[in-house]
């Protein structure tokens, strides 16, 4: 029970146990368990026990794999998670022969609000940022903070052009809102596999420049390899 349910069915799940376990003795021989009681006892506390201990040790697990997937500040899935996602698309893009692409992120000149207006405006900002980056995804496009101020999103099945015009609507979620309460825009690098496979390392090296790239040129805009940054919205 205390696998797969909350604490509150697992004890409905005990307590149905309980009666049935009550039921059967005083049903099958009353007098015997009027007798010796510990016939009844004995197992009801093991099966208590047992319960209370399984409970414990799985909240422990769950807390221990949510924290070894989720950035604790922005609760984003974290490098770790990411990890494990990009050999899942390798394996998958050469399986079905499609595209993966990868959007990099990063926050123009977030080291000004840290410096200016200290840590926790700072971590404030970025807790904003990253409900805006959500908000502007669809319900299964998952992005990861891989740290700092960095941001990797994922794109099963896209293509450098459709990846472009996410990374374009992310850009804009974030440059039309003030996040902890301090302006913040971000640029984009932006870079797709072919359809015969997908190498994860190489993908992102290639977004990491068109990152650096968008950087370069200005800030505030989503950058391809190859291409020249797009016009950053007014």
């Amino acid at each position: 029970l205390s696998a797969r349910f909350s604490l509150r069915r697992v004890a409905i799940g005990l307590a149905f146990t309980m009666i049935l376990v009550l039921a059967v003795g005083f049903g099958v021989d009353a007098r015997a368990v009027i007798d010796n009681p510990p016939l009844l006892i004995a197992p009801m506390t093991l099966m208590v026990s047992i319960t209370m201990f399984q409970t414990v040790l799985m909240r422990s697990d769950v807390k221990y794999r949510a924290e070894a997937k989720l950035d604790p500040l922005t609760q984003m899935l974290n490098r770790n998670a990411l990890g494990h996602r990009a050999a899942e698309l390798e394996h998958q893009a050469t399986v079905l022969g499609e595209p993966v692409a990868v959007i990099v992120g990063d926050v123009d000149r977030f080291k000004r609000i840290n410096d200016d207006h200290g840590h926790a405006d700072g971590d404030a900002a970025l807790r904003a940022l990253a409900d805006a980056l959500r908000n502007a995804l669809r319900a299964f496009d998952l992005v990861y903070r891989t740290g700092g101020e960095e941001f990797v999103v994922l794109l099963p099945g896209a293509s450098e052009g459709h990846a472009v015009e996410v990374a374009e609507k992310l850009r804009a979620a974030v440059a039309g809102r003030a996040c902890g309460g301090h302006p913040v825009t971000m640029s984009f690098g932006v870079a797709a596999s072919e359809a015969h496979g997908f190498d994860y390392n190489a993908v992102f090296a290639q977004a990491d420049r068109a990152l650096y790239q968008a950087k370069s040129s200005g800030r505030d805009r989503v950058c391809s390899p190859g291409s020249r940054a797009h016009a950053r919205a007014a």
